[in-house]
């Protein structure tokens, strides 16, 4: 059976007070918890967590669940469960970086990939540092976005944006129209307004182009 996350459910998140042992630094959000409890319980701790984060507009969670006990390594089903509860939480808009012990990680890090085709950008390490690495890493850069693109297709954009990588799950750009394939990677353009555009890598090219181009722009990326 597959479970997901309601709308009820999520509204009733977004409303909680910040979970124990959380906190958000530079627009990350950490999350330590302690104690012993279920699997389950572990699981819906770490999706109020991801709520949250995205509520607060966090892009990033860093969610280190060493100190957790009192339940076993999740089986190929409650993994897959787990996934599908926190990309509801997620909402694409939270990067989720999960440390563990290493006896909890899949070997082939199946969770990393069940997030991918769920539309979470998600991965587990054994430690903190080699997470935000990959929390670095996976965030491609801030761009200036000063102007208004007047061509045909494109969004109005103002202020600072962010980029990042996702897989597509066969949705159209929102430049050009055309579909993005499924697994194709797409762009998604994520800016401080709260206003977002998805764009295929052709439509994000030409658009940095235009702006390189522009003597109205500021450097198109952030230094």
């Amino acid at each position: 059976m597959r479970l997901r996350l309601t709308a009820s459910r999520l509204r009733s998140m977004l409303s909680l007070d910040a979970p124990d042992r959380f906190e958000i630094t530079g627009g990350r959000a950490f999350y330590r918890p302690v104690g012993t409890v279920s699997l389950g319980e572990a699981v819906d701790m770490v999706c109020s967590a991801i709520a949250y984060a995205r509520a607060k507009a966090a892009s990033t969670l860093l969610a280190n669940i060493t100190a957790l006990s009192g339940f076993a390594p999740p089986n190929t089903g409650e993994r897959y469960i787990l996934i599908e509860k926190w990309a509801a939480a997620a909402g694409t808009r939270v990067r989720l970086a999960v440390v563990a012990s290493a006896d909890m990680i899949h070997p082939h890090k199946l969770g990393a990939t069940v997030a991918g085709t769920r539309g979470l950008l998600a991965n587990i390490f054994v430690s903190e540092a080699e997470a935000l690495a990959w929390l670095d890493s996976s965030m491609i850069q801030d761009v200036a976005m000063t102007r208004r693109l007047d061509g045909p297709g494109w969004f109005a954009l103002s202020g600072r944006a962010t980029v990042w990588i996702t897989p597509s799950h066969g949705v159209a750009c929102d430049a050009c129209g055309r579909t993005i394939p499924a697994n194709w990677s797409q762009y998604e353009v994520a800016m401080k307004n709260g206003g977002e555009i998805r764009l295929d890598r052709t439509c994000l090219q030409r658009q940095m182009q235009e702006l390189d181009a522009s003597p109205e722009v500021s450097p198109l990326m952030s230094q």
